[in-house]
């Protein structure tokens, strides 16, 4: 006896063939964190102190990728199968996460040189010994009115 292609029906087999899945480490969307917010420095704050600019700059290039990488997600290549967009998808995100970590270390790098060189700047402030006319310049500006010693 043979079967035709609906014939499953009347066996009372409604389900459905199974269909092919994405992969979800592939396919799930990059939620881009406040964290990843490149307006936490402002450019002012940037412009002096090469630190606060190396990590903006990385914060700024890590958002840019994360999107590049959603938009790729969410448009796939139509010339191509999932299997083969899965992989360009994995290949992207492999790129993104080697360049994420190579900027962490280089971003890391130059706050902590920034942050050391501000470090000693307020040691070689605080170092300071008081001469010996410290004291008279100090009761020289008791004696003064407050307008007189903001000016002085």
């Amino acid at each position: 006896m043979a079967f035709a292609v609906d014939d499953h029906k009347d066996f009372g087999f409604s389900r459905q063939a199974p269909q092919p899945q994405p992969n979800p480490t592939a396919m799930k969307t990059f939620v881009i964190r406040d964290a990843f917010n490149i307006h936490w420095i402002s450019e002012e704050s940037a412009n002096k102190a090469v630190g606060l600019a190396s990590t903006r700059s990385f914060l700024g290039s890590a958002q840019e990728m994360l999107k590049q990488a959603n938009l790729r997600r969410s448009i796939p290549d139509t010339m191509k199968t999932i299997a083969a967009n899965e992989r360009d998808i994995e290949t992207l995100v492999g790129q993104i996460e080697s360049k994420l970590f190579a900027g962490h270390k280089a971003a890391r790098a130059a706050l902590a040189s920034s942050k050391a060189s501000v470090q000693s700047n307020i040691d070689s402030i605080s170092a300071l010994k008081s001469d010996a006319y410290a004291p008279e310049v100090r009761a020289a500006f008791k004696a003064m009115s407050l307008a007189d010693a903001q000016t002085a």
